[in-house]
């Protein structure tokens, strides 16, 4: 028998089981659809009234990822509108600021005054400029600084009380200068020469009963000296020493024996004396020329040897400066000495220079390698010694023949 049975028109059987199937099908996915559509909708609104509400708190800010516009009082500022800040500016009056976003925001420095740089948002103090012969050696660091303008500056006294930058000179069992020959008076010092040893006036360190048998500031690895000083020069011949500024090792100034030179025989001593300024030589050579000297003492105390970079025992024969004839020695001028040290590594040689208001002289003094035998006459290494030494700056003038200093710094690395 036939599975399809014809009633009119309409085909009973597979077919139209089929339809009625997929219409079911329809409702049941049109009841679901509807149902997601709603609950979506349902969140949207949820979301969108949490959002309105916020917005009517905050102010008149529109439903928009880049809407600015607040209240009054307010400023937009990641993504919310917050109390509005009044001002900004720079504590101490050293430079200009603003906020990082318009009126709100962190309040930053945009620029600087002069003598400050902009760091971080912050304007900061300029440190101290290096003086160019400390720049060519990579002496970044100011180690030391005197300008005289408080009572610490030199202990006049002879107190021996720590925190001072110079001491008068007692090594080797000198006396100290009276007080009224270390005057210290309209920001600088005044230094005389009266009742002072071996023409030294104040040094920054003194004899002390300790292990290493001082206090005070010495410089070891290099280093940049200078000071600012003037002096009346036709008064040089009458006095009994004359204008100086030098250093020596604290080896040998503090008598402990760390001057002593290895493998030798006990008292056989070794250092060089760095003397960056002498005006021990206007009688012989012109008002215009100071000395700048190596002393290389070696041997046996009292009376050691010598070499010296004036042409005794080495080939340096150069320690005789002569500056401009104009120069008037009654004004400020700047003496330095620049001492970079021997490089094992590179194997640059080590040298000592003077200079004089900020150029280098024609004195360099140079070496290479360390100290070997004790004859230094004529070796390479003559003067290495100077890179083993740490040393304590020494001023000091004659008795008739005041000396002014403005200012004394050591810079290193």
């Amino acid at each position: 028998m036939s599975r399809y049975v014809r009633m009119g028109n309409e085909e009973k059987g597979p077919v139209r089981m089929q339809s009625r199937l997929g219409r079911d099908f329809l409702k049941v996915f049109n009841r679901q659809y509807f149902s997601v559509g709603v609950i979506a909708g349902c969140l949207a609104l949820i979301a969108c009234t949490g959002r309105f509400e916020t917005l009517q708190n905050l102010g008149s800010q529109e439903l928009s990822s880049s809407a600015t516009s607040c209240s009054v009082g307010q400023s937009y500022f990641n993504g919310l509108c917050q109390p509005t800040q009044q001002s900004c500016t720079v504590p101490n009056g050293v430079g200009t600021s603003a906020f990082t976003n318009g009126s709100y925001g962190v309040c930053a420095a945009v620029s600087c005054n002069s003598g400050y740089s902009l760091q971080s948002g912050s304007c900061v103090a300029n440190g101290p400029s290096a003086p160019p012969a400390a720049i060519v050696a990579g002496y970044a660091t100011r180690a030391f600084y005197e300008n005289f303008a408080t009572a610490m500056a030199v202990d006049s006294k002879n107190t021996k009380a720590a925190g001072y930058s110079f001491y008068p000179f007692t090594f080797y069992g000198a006396p100290a200068m009276a007080p009224s020959e270390m005057l210290l008076t309209g920001g600088h010092l005044v230094l005389g020469g009266k009742n002072g040893s071996y023409g030294a006036g104040i040094v920054t360190a003194h004899p002390a009963n300790n292990a290493q048998g001082y206090e005070g500031q010495v410089f070891g690895g290099g280093a940049y000296f200078e000071a600012t000083l003037s002096f009346d020069a036709t008064k040089v011949a009458n006095s009994s020493w004359w204008p100086s500024w030098w250093a020596n090792p604290i080896e040998g100034l503090a008598g402990k024996g760390a001057n002593q030179w290895p493998g030798q025989a006990t008292g056989f001593t070794h250092s060089v004396e760095l003397d960056f300024f002498e005006y021990d030589t206007s009688g012989f050579r012109g008002m215009n020329t100071f000395a700048g000297t190596l002393h290389e003492w070696y041997g046996p105390l009292p009376g050691p040897s010598e070499v010296n970079n004036g042409g005794n025992g080495s080939s340096f024969n150069n320690n005789l400066i002569t500056v401009p004839i104009t120069t008037d020695f009654s004004k400020p001028h700047k003496y330095g000495c620049l001492w970079v040290p021997y490089n094992a590594t590179t194997k640059a040689p080590g040298y000592v220079q003077m200079w004089f208001d900020g150029q280098p002289t024609g004195d360099k003094v140079t070496w290479v390698g360390t100290p070997g035998n004790p004859t230094p006459i004529n070796q390479p290494w003559a003067f290495s010694q100077t890179d083993q030494g740490h040393y304590a700056p020494i001023l000091g003038t004659g008795d008739n023949d005041p000396m002014t200093v403005y200012e004394v710094q050591v810079w290193q690395h």
